[in-house]
């Protein structure tokens, strides 16, 4: 047995005699099924999509962090709106929703530009 299956079974045990449910150790371990792991590609992907948007429909180059920031609140919003997982929100992030974002981004933006060369 290698060292990384004696370190799981050893926290297996330890959790089993603790109490915890076999899904509660599963994640601590990293191995919940289904799931991925890391959120980043699919957060990285729909920040393209609507720097795409933005770029092809209103002809702007909004920073990537601020696309981010504004996805992050939208599944933050969403989350809070219908009581679910932020990861269960990701399934609100649709083609329809994109576009209105871009369009709102894309308003917001140039309002501000007026404003502040005024």
């Amino acid at each position: 047995m290698s060292d990384d299956a004696d370190a799981l079974a050893t926290m297996a045990a330890v959790g089993l005699r603790q109490g915890m449910r076999s899904s509660s150790l599963r994640r601590r371990a990293g191995m919940t099924i289904g799931v991925a792991r890391d959120p980043a590609p699919w957060m990285k992907a729909h920040v393209d999509r609507l720097a795409e948007l933005l770029t092809e429909f209103h002809g702007l180059s909004i920073p990537r962090q601020v696309l981010r920031a504004e996805l992050a609140r939208y599944l933050t919003d969403c989350s809070s709106l219908f009581a679910i997982s932020r990861f269960e929100a990701r399934s609100h992030v649709t083609e329809e929703m994109m576009r209105q974002s871009a369009a709102e981004l894309a308003r917001d933006y140039l309002r501000r530009i007026r404003t502040d060369t005024v």
